[in-house]
């Protein structure tokens, strides 16, 4: 899904002592094929030092897996395309930058009925699926 920020959004960072901080993003996306989604997601940033430049109007990119920077967006919308976002539980990772305009890349999986895309009940792994094997969802 591919869309753009439209009218009045806010976004909140609350910086920990632990060098993690703590996101409430709010805002209003339109599709490429003119759908308007509601987002709010949660999430937690490690805050390194690409991040902090960043934050300060820096330009230096970060990519997945640079540092953590996990959330869990909650969509709402009434076009009938997208309505399945409505009930959809999603985990996304991120990446930011501000090379051109101050920007946030996610790349999201949709949690379904088969189980949560981590966490599932493995034996001989102290019950949960061992670090580093992941099963893609739809």
């Amino acid at each position: 899904m591919k869309g753009e920020l439209v009218g009045a959004g806010a976004d909140w960072l609350l910086l920990g002592p632990d060098n993690y901080g703590r996101l409430d993003v709010r805002f209003t996306m339109k599709t490429h094929d003119g759908a308007l989604i509601y987002v709010q997601y949660f999430g937690v940033i490690e805050v390194t030092p690409t991040i902090t430049d960043t934050l300060a109007g820096g330009t230096t990119p970060t990519d997945f897996g640079d540092q953590y920077f996990f959330t869990n967006p909650r969509c709402e919308t009434s076009d009938e395309r997208y309505t399945w976002l409505n009930h959809t539980v999603l985990l996304a990772r991120a990446g930011s930058s501000r090379a051109r305009e101050s920007s946030t890349r996610c790349s999201a999986w949709r949690t379904d009925r088969s189980g949560p895309p981590t966490g599932e009940r493995t034996p001989g792994h102290g019950g949960v699926r061992p670090h580093g094997q992941r099963r893609d969802h739809r």
